[in-house]
């Protein structure tokens, strides 16, 4: 191992360890929770065809632990990338077939803030305003629409 890399992980076992690591782990966890919480509320208001979060219990951890990769999804996730990018966030979309549902991932780092995080959950909000009429996309509408009229055919041939 080079001896740069050598240093390198010294340095950071320096800071893990200090007093100034266990405030940046905590900050991390309290802004991790925040973001969560501030998801959870806001996207109540937003149809899940538009955007979701999973919200099982199994993803808040109330025994303490919760993660700072916060799994954003929606049918749309490259048109939201695109909108995100031009925001100024770093973002990249996950599509088929690395996983089942499309989706970005917000991740929180030590140094987020409330403000930061805020700011983000607002942009999302303006996003999902631009799609579509009646707040439902095109494409999610459509596709809604399409398996209504296949059931009701099935149901039909009854």
């Amino acid at each position: 191992m080079p001896y740069t890399d050598v240093y390198a992980l010294q340095a950071c076992l320096d800071v893990i360890s200090s007093d100034k690591g266990q405030e940046l782990r905590q900050n991390l966890v309290r802004m991790s929770r925040y973001a969560r919480k501030q998801l959870v509320h806001v996207l109540k208001c937003i149809p899940g065809e538009i955007l979701s979060v999973d919200n099982s219990p199994s993803r808040t951890h109330d025994s303490g632990l919760c993660s700072p990769i916060i799994p954003i999804f929606t049918p749309l996730v490259q048109n939201l990338a695109d909108h995100l990018l031009k925001k100024g966030y770093a973002v990249t979309p996950f599509t088929l077939p690395a996983v089942r549902r499309p989706r970005i991932r917000m991740i929180i780092h030590a140094h987020n803030t409330e403000e930061d995080i805020d700011s983000f959950i607002n942009t999302l909000v303006q996003w999902t305003t631009t799609q579509g009429r009646d707040g439902i996309p095109a494409v999610v509408r459509s596709s809604v629409e399409r398996r209504d009229r296949q059931y009701m055919k099935a149901r039909a041939r009854l």
